[in-house]
């Protein structure tokens, strides 16, 4: 989702519900902090949990820290 252009990742979230079948789950990392103008673009829990909400029933949102060699990077998984 870093990579999607804020404007539109209302779109995106419904294209997502759209292609999963019945009872199908979406899920992956998202960034919790601001980035610069341009992809990633990152966004916040709240903002993540608005675009999904309307379309799944979110059952909960966890943080968590990925680390590469290079640095260490906030995130959050929401399992929706």
């Amino acid at each position: 989702m870093g990579a999607i252009d804020p404007s539109r990742r209302d779109e995106y979230a419904r294209q997502v519900h759209r292609l999963l079948r019945d009872k199908g789950r979406p899920a992956g990392v998202l960034f919790d902090c601001e980035f610069q103008s341009s992809p990633p673009f990152g966004g916040s829990m709240a903002e993540y949990r608005a675009l999904f909400e309307p379309y799944f029933g979110i059952q909960t949102m966890e943080w968590f820290i990925i680390q590469s060699s290079l640095e260490k990077v906030e995130s959050c998984l929401p399992i929706l």
